[in-house]
């Protein structure tokens, strides 16, 4: 199934794009970070946020978690569009989702991003041992070339919804054309 999947660091806003995307096209959507709250919840016991799991369970069982998750939501029948959590573990599975999937790399200004993350104090995927900012900027050197290398399309963002949206629905992919299995919305944004 061709999926559309969104991609990218985190904050970039790949939920809320998806959110509204997926209501335009008529498409289900799936968040990563609920699926994987709901499967760990459903094996467990324990209703926790990703952050929580994160620091719970450890980086590498959470990274298996994510993958299982992520393997599990491409399998759906339905075509959907799929916000992903920021630290899956793509680099092993770029052809194949560039192959069989729409794949958006969603991109936003890094200290925009660095600001976000931070509000809720240090995200547990950024080593404590280390200066905050530096920690921030590894792993965004080390992220951003895989995103760009599954992605099929690229979408900088800016702080506006509405134009961020716009240019999602303005890409090719979701052009008009009778041909075009994305293209189910009936009415133009803002109606």
């Amino acid at each position: 199934m061709d999926h559309i999947l969104l991609i990218g660091f985190k904050h970039v806003g790949k939920t809320t794009i998806g959110r509204e995307l997926s209501r335009n096209l008529a498409l289900p959507f799936v968040d990563m970070d609920d699926e994987i709250v709901a499967v760990y919840a459903s094996t467990t016991g324990h209703t926790l946020t990703c952050r929580e799991i994160f620091d719970e369970i450890g980086a590498p069982a959470f990274r298996d978690l994510e993958d299982e998750v992520f393997s599990g939501v491409l399998s759906l029948d339905e075509r959907h569009v799929i916000a992903t959590g920021g630290g899956l573990t793509l680099k092993n599975h770029a052809e194949a989702l560039r192959t069989h999937h729409t794949v958006i790399h969603i991109e936003c200004d890094k200290d925009t991003v660095f600001d976000r993350i931070c509000a809720n104090g240090r995200p547990a995927f950024l080593p404590a041992d280390r200066p905050l900012r530096e920690s921030f900027e590894e792993l965004w050197s080390k992220r951003m070339p895989i995103y760009r290398a599954c992605a099929t399309h690229t979408l900088s963002v800016t702080n506006s919804f509405d134009t961020n949206l716009s240019a999602i629905l303005a890409m090719d992919i979701f052009s008009q054309k009778n041909d075009n299995p994305y293209f189910t919305r009936s009415r133009e944004i803002g109606n």
